[in-house]
């Protein structure tokens, strides 16, 4: 690790139980927003990626259009496909709530996603206690919860940039072609 701390060891134990703690916490509110699957896609944003999302399942199309308009759907993305194509891995099997249903999950599982990346990403940057703190800040961050509630793509982004980062850190730490491919495969 870059530095360590000299602590006493009661202090250095309260420290760890005290992230932890928090840590714990901000996931498990992370964990309860996964139950909260009723809220209805209002946003332009959010319908259009639940729409491209739908239609890649049912159609195997990336459109905009609703996916309930009858007639052939001409591809219309205007941009990557990539969480559309994750979100179509389940979409075609609406919930019971709806098609909503699948998407408010998957926004629940990229919270929890984030806020373990960014732990792990500390962790492995600046040592075990600075992943906790890392990972705590990011469980509780308000903006972070707040995009839980909506249908847009921060989420996922937060995760794949923190993807993109650990993949950087590894193959900067000891550079391989199979680390150079995993950051290829990252920002690809």
């Amino acid at each position: 690790y870059p530095t360590r701390v000299s602590m006493s060891k009661p202090r250095l134990l309260l420290a760890v139980l005290l992230a932890v703690t928090v840590l714990a916490g901000g996931l498990a509110r992370r964990r309860a927003a996964l139950a909260n699957v009723a809220r209805p896609a209002t946003d332009e944003d959010g319908r259009s990626y639940l729409f491209e999302a739908l239609n890649l399942a049912r159609h195997r199309t990336l459109s905009l259009h609703e996916p309930a308009e009858a007639g052939p759907r001409a591809p219309s993305l205007h941009r990557g496909p990539l969480l559309p194509a994750v979100l179509a891995l389940n979409a075609g099997g609406a919930g019971r709530e709806g098609p909503a249903d699948f998407y408010w999950r998957a926004q629940g599982w990229f919270g929890l996603a984030y806020a373990l990346l960014g732990a792990l990403l500390a962790a492995l940057a600046a040592g075990p206690l600075a992943g906790l703190a890392a990972g705590a800040v990011v469980a509780w961050d308000p903006l972070s919860l707040q995009h839980a509630g909506t249908l847009n793509v921060q989420l996922f982004f937060a995760c794949l940039a923190s993807f993109v980062g650990l993949a950087l850190l590894r193959w900067g730490s000891a550079p391989t072609p199979g680390r150079a491919a995993l950051v290829g495969l990252a920002t690809g």
